[in-house]
């Protein structure tokens, strides 16, 4: 038996286990990827990202082996509103590239995108104004 994290273990080597399952179970609370992971996954940021992004309840930065990673907290009613968030099943959920953006612009407004050809304006749009009332 190998220890992850506190109070995580398991029965196969850290670096045989999936990075982004291994930060939702050292969370350990609702969380779901999003932010800088998303975007740099769909194309909008071009920089390295050197971590994997949550959005949880909780403010966390953490490593396990050679993967960091980042929660950002966000208030509840926020959090639990699933407009664009893909339901990927146990362990995680990943928002969409729109509820990612707007995760982010939320947490700093001023945030620069490389690329923003691939945002759908109008589910954006909507986005913000379902889950931050903007």
């Amino acid at each position: 038996m190998y220890r992850v994290y506190r109070g995580l273990y398991s029965l196969k080597k850290v670096d045989e286990l999936d990075p982004i399952t291994l930060g939702f179970k050292a969370i350990n609370d609702y969380a779901y990827l999003s932010c800088e992971t998303i975007l740099a996954k769909h194309g909008l940021i071009f920089q390295q990202i050197n971590y994997i992004t949550f959005v949880s309840r909780k403010n966390k930065r953490f490593k396990i082996s050679n993967n960091n990673y980042y929660c950002r907290q966000l208030k509840e009613e926020a959090l639990f509103n699933d407009t664009g968030v893909i339901k990927r099943g146990q362990p995680f959920n990943e928002a969409s590239l729109e509820r990612a953006l707007a995760d982010i612009l939320y947490f700093n407004p001023r945030y620069h995108i490389d690329n923003s050809s691939a945002v759908n304006k109008i589910e954006l749009k909507r986005i913000k104004r379902n889950v931050y009332n903007k």
